[in-house]
């Protein structure tokens, strides 16, 4: 499994040894709590940062920028596998939920759902889509299809477990995502209560894609663009995985809050390609984009 290796203080060595002078103060200002519109590092920057890296005809320094580039996906990109030899071993749903959040999930569904066995099913669809419909008035098109599938699925299989299990925690990366940054400033009970998510899967969702900061001299928690944008990508991995690895961007854009050329973009990073003007497909070997 590719984890990241170091995590963010790796990274911000390399940008602190290979960066421009703007990337470094922009880190500086980071670990010091202080929040300016350069200190929001997302992709358009270290891309623009490892593109001059790259134009370098120093050997040394395109390898630092190949390096940095790996050290930044692994930032952003859930568990994979680089060798797999079938998409389905590329991204596997335990290691993208972790096992703890898996888990959790799955006894709370055997519990409420499958030990009730099909006459319970509605229940199941009405939890989903009032939880979902929260956040923007009704379950999405990605939802609703995936809902079906259910509706012909031996509920106390393995396969229908799993798609309860990758909805469930899928709803509630969506509502950590379109939650607004100002609710990080509560409790975390409070943000947990508000955005519907249990406390454990809360706490995990914190620790991924936020991080610590001041804020007129009192303790938040920060979400800036990286955050958000790797928040997207373990999104758009879950609905690869629970829709065996070709997604119609139509059905799952909105709920990326993004349009659908942008959604492709984004799932380029997964290494999807193309399939269609609206359609994006895992291939196997794993292919990620070079830095431009």
């Amino acid at each position: 499994v590719n984890e990241p290796p170091g995590g963010a203080e790796r990274i911000d060595k390399m940008l602190m040894t290979f960066g421009s002078k703007r990337i470094k103060r922009n880190v500086r200002s980071r670990k010091a709590g202080i929040i300016n519109d350069d200190s929001v590092i997302g992709l358009g920057a270290l891309g623009k940062e490892l593109t001059s890296l790259n134009e370098e005809d120093d050997e040394s320094k395109e390898g630092a920028a190949d390096q940095a580039t790996d050290l930044l996906r692994a930032s952003f990109l859930p568990a994979h596998h680089m060798d797999a030899e079938t998409v389905q071993g590329t991204y596997i749903l335990k290691e993208v939920v972790s096992e703890d959040v898996f888990d959790f999930i799955k006894k709370d569904v055997q519990l409420r759902f499958i030990h009730e066995h099909n006459k319970k099913l509605v229940r199941l669809y009405e939890a989903i889509s009032k939880k979902e419909g929260k956040i923007e008035g009704g379950a999405s098109s990605f939802f609703h299809s995936q809902l079906q599938r259910l509706r012909n699925m031996d509920l106390l299989s393995n396969e229908s477990t799993d798609l309860l299990i990758g909805l469930l925690y899928m709803r509630h990366l969506i509502a950590f995502l379109k939650g607004r940054p100002k609710i990080l400033q509560k409790t975390i009970k409070q943000n947990a209560e508000l955005c519907n998510i249990p406390m454990q899967i809360y706490e995990r969702l914190l620790h991924l894609f936020t991080d610590e900061g001041t804020m007129h001299e009192k303790a938040i928690r920060l979400r800036t663009q990286h955050h958000s944008q790797k928040l997207k990508l373990h999104i758009l991995c879950l609905a690869l995985i629970l829709n065996n690895f070709i997604l119609d961007m139509n059905e799952i854009s909105s709920d990326l809050g993004m349009d659908v050329g942008a959604a492709q973009t984004l799932a380029r990073q997964l290494g999807c390609t193309p399939a269609s003007a609206m359609t994006a497909k895992l291939t196997v070997p794993l292919t990620m984009p070079k830095a431009r």
